[in-house]
């Protein structure tokens, strides 16, 4: 879904989903997600044209649609996509990219050591998955105005291009030097976590938190995102990688309509009729945010922390999703 408030800017991709129902690539057949904005030709060339366009003409390219550029927010509207098994890759391919392999280097083309690089220059849904997490990653982690370009030979001998453009700034100094800070790994892996679709479709959310880079709440924002999805938390980056997500119990049913559940888990039929839950990757939905996690914010409408269960220790890089 891609669309312009006054005086907001929203950026959207049209994303490369593996594995997951209901997705929509670029120069394939659209699904749920709305993907006019994204350049649907299917045709990579291996050029510098070919910024942000994939293996087998799979594009990234950010689409913008802006308002009065006077006044332009753009790090607290974000279009999901990320794909669960990009997170969780190893449940898919043991040769994917991990999150904290890649925490180990600087977020920069040049200073990607080879367990990093090589996931990322792999052929075929290996190297596709590791570049989307790869691309997520700049997303939350740097500002707008960073961006990290990689070229490698694919197994066709063709020289490829992609380049990454940040967006919220969680951790811009990353792109300077390994992600070792803790408070900023959780940061990154809370946006990672909520910027996760089960389908893999787009669907613009509001990201709100108690980090600089998420403090400026637009009026417009708050007036067109008022629906309290939930909140995202963890640590992709530690020793024991875990991630948590609790849900409003109130708005299920609106986040399940616009193609939003990795906070409550993919609903599906027991064998006595039941509805389960199947979590989102790596994401463990912890229950109703009211049992565990601190009351919201009146100043930001957002969650101050959460922890995985009552008694938990509490965490304070939490990220509140909004719905509109």
């Amino acid at each position: 879904m891609v669309f312009a408030l006054d005086a907001v800017l929203v950026w959207t991709m049209c994303a490369v989903a593996l594995g997951s129902a209901g997705s929509a690539g670029c120069g394939g057949n659209a699904g749920p997600a709305s993907s006019a904005a994204c350049d649907m030709s299917g045709d990579c060339s291996a050029d510098d044209a070919c910024d942000d366009c994939g293996e087998h003409g799979a594009s990234d390219a950010f689409a913008e649609t802006e308002g009065d550029p006077g006044d332009v927010e753009m790090a607290l509207q974000m279009a999901n996509a990320l794909n669960p098994n990009a997170l969780n890759p190893n449940a898919l391919n043991p040769n994917a990219l991990r999150p904290a392999v890649l925490g180990e280097f600087a977020l920069a083309a040049s200073s990607l050591g080879d367990p990093a690089f090589a996931p990322l220059s792999a052929p075929g849904a290996s190297g596709m998955l590791s570049r989307e997490l790869f691309r997520y990653a700049v997303r939350c982690a740097l500002d707008a105005s960073q961006s990290v370009t990689l070229s490698w030979v694919d197994g066709h001998g063709d020289t490829l291009r992609e380049t990454y453009r940040g967006s919220v700034g969680l951790a811009p100094s990353w792109a300077q030097g390994p992600l070792v800070n803790e408070d900023e790994q959780r940061w990154v892996s809370a946006c990672l976590a909520a910027l996760t679709n089960w389908y893999g479709v787009e669907v613009v959310v509001s990201l709100r938190g108690p980090h600089a880079a998420l403090a400026q709440l637009s009026p417009e924002e708050a007036t067109y995102y008022t629906v309290r999805e939930g909140a995202f938390w963890g640590n992709l980056f530690a020793p024991e990688p875990r991630l948590w997500a609790c849900h409003e119990p109130a708005n299920v049913a609106h986040a399940e309509a616009a193609d939003r559940e990795c906070a409550i888990g993919h609903p599906g039929t027991g064998p006595n009729g039941q509805t389960i839950r199947t979590p989102c990757g790596p994401i463990t939905p912890a229950g109703a945010c009211a049992e565990i996690c601190t009351p919201v914010s009146s100043a930001g409408g957002f969650l101050p922390s959460c922890q995985a269960s009552t008694g938990a220790t509490p965490i304070a890089q939490v990220i509140t999703t909004y719905l509109d």
